[in-house]
């Protein structure tokens, strides 16, 4: 049966990439590493800058690096996924979970896992969605100016802002609580479109009118403890107590058409009666020193019959001679209209948005291969390897003076021979062997692939710019705010030349 489960935590200075290791099973927490982390069912990444699209573990580590000391590196939601749901529907639910929540704001990382439960063995389904608190603007930054102070007047010499900024523990409090409702609303959709009745709820006991203590979480250590018969008995209670709380919710909407109904509905609350507590008793029977108060099945039965007798009462019968007449709808006054100020702030943010991807789209592709260059720096750089190589091999110089100038004048001879073995080597690469004709193809054919590839990230960037610049100018939200802002000027101008004519004096006849 499908639980409900969201929680949030936040990421200090230092723990992002290993977390981030942790949800992909990755590193020490690979499989290779240990069989307790082969359950891994899905995971996937998005938003990451260019320089952690490859990998989104270099983004993490870049977070730990150079977010400041006292700053949160990602903040993460942990949710519970149904059991009734495949894994592809499970992994369709994330991303739709990801998609309302994230969008393409902040840059994000999940994972899906489905450890084995403890008490039944079954799979415990659930979802690490982390996610980094700045937001993005669109500007390219490395990694080091990512992680800065953002600079609102001049947004490309600073980092990215960061979405708590300025924001009260009050507010940040009631935006966790509306993410817990969207989430119970996301999953039960996703429940009802599978074909699937279970619903899950955020509210908490209290506030469904359910009158017991929550249960206390017992974790691995202490069920590891708990004898078999313990265990069987504790899923006993658990499932009875579920069946009576879903009979008590369910209660006064069934609609009795007759005495069968009336007789099965009433076998069936007795059924559910008598296994809460007989689950009840096994359980204080098995664990008298872990009883809880609040457990009182005798008060949740005698609820459910009170409601249950409730909607055994005849209701009152329609005259059809004078029928009820039906209630007026009360007029409800439309919502104000949204202040031009936001519409204004919205529509210049994003042509500033657009106007800085024109730029990244209207950049020149890098400067064509120039084939000598190519082969002067690998002459350059082999050279010079080969130098550093024999110069290493013979040590630090040895001290003057004494028995020692022997060792010093040694030392320098062997210095002036690798200086000519590397002069004589560079003669011959650039010379017309077939040896060196062939270490310069060689070259030349490595500084070809890199450029392919500088070209083709540069292609990919050029294309991605004019493709988020053509989404941002079609969202309809671009679009609102600048009709909104034409009938605006529209309006102001039509509103001034009234104004004028106001002010123009009058002309009077003779």
């Amino acid at each position: 049966m499908a639980s409900y489960h969201c929680s949030a935590k936040i990421g200090a200075k230092g723990g992002a990439g290993p977390h981030s290791e942790y949800i992909s099973r990755e590193g020490k927490y690979s499989k290779e590493k240990g069989s307790r982390y082969e359950d891994l069912e899905a995971a996937g990444a998005g938003n990451m800058p260019a320089w952690a699209e490859e990998n989104s573990l270099h983004f993490w580590r870049a977070a730990d690096e150079y977010e400041r000391a006292n700053g949160s590196t990602y903040r993460e939601l942990v949710v519970a996924l149904p059991r009734e749901l495949t894994p592809d529907q499970r992994c369709e639910l994330v991303e739709d979970f990801i998609a309302q929540e994230i969008g393409d704001r902040h840059a994000f990382q999940w994972a899906i896992h489905t450890p084995r439960a403890a008490l039944d063995g079954g799979e415990q389904p659930h979802a690490h969605v982390m996610y980094s608190e700045r937001i993005c603007d669109g500007l390219e930054r490395d990694p080091a100016q990512y992680f800065k102070r953002a600079n609102k007047k001049n947004p490309e010499r600073g980092g990215c802002a960061k979405a708590s900024g300025g924001k009260m523990p009050a507010e940040l409090k009631a935006e966790l609580l509306a993410t817990r409702e969207r989430w119970a609303a996301i999953q039960n959709a996703h429940l009802e479109r599978h074909g699937h009745t279970t619903r899950v709820t955020h509210l908490s006991l209290k506030d469904q009118g359910i009158d017991r203590e929550p249960e206390r979480h017992l974790g691995p250590k202490a069920i590891k403890m708990l004898s078999p018969k313990s265990i069987s008995a504790l899923l006993e209670r658990r499932a009875a107590e579920g069946e009576a709380e879903r009979t008590q919710q369910a209660v006064g909407l069934i609609d009795l058409s007759g005495d069968i109904a009336k007789a099965k509905a009433e076998q069936q609350r007795q059924q559910t009666a008598e296994r809460a507590r007989a689950a009840s008793d096994k359980w204080q029977n098995h664990q008298p020193e872990q009883k809880q108060d609040g457990y009182d099945y005798e008060a949740i039965v005698a609820r459910a019959q009170a409601e249950f007798d409730q909607a055994q009462q005849p209701k009152p019968e329609r005259d059809p001679v004078h029928p009820a007449e039906p209630a007026k709808a009360v007029p409800v006054s439309p919502m104000p209209d949204e202040s031009i100020e936001p519409v204004q702030a919205r529509y210049a943010e994003a042509n500033r948005q657009i106007e800085s991807l024109a730029r990244m789209a209207q950049r020149p592709p890098p400067g064509q291969l120039n084939v000598e260059l190519v082969e002067l720096a690998a002459r350059d750089a082999y050279v010079q390897a080969f130098r550093m190589r024999e110069i290493e091999a013979l040590g630090p110089p040895p001290e003057k003076g004494g028995f020692f100038d022997l060792k010093a004048k040694a030392y320098s001879r062997e210095r002036a021979d690798i200086e000519r073995r590397a002069a004589s080597i560079e003669r011959e690469i650039m010379g017309t062997s077939s040896k060196a004709v062939d270490f310069r193809r060689q070259a030349v054919e490595k500084a070809k692939v890199a450029y392919s590839k500088e070209y083709g990230q540069w292609r990919d960037e050029v294309l991605a710019a004019q493709n988020k610049r053509e989404k941002i100018r079609q969202s309809p939200q671009y679009q609102s705010d600048k009709q909104r802002l034409e009938a605006h000027r529209v309006q102001q101008r039509q509103r001034a030349e009234q104004l004028d004519r106001q002010r123009q004096p009058k002309k009077h006849g003779r």
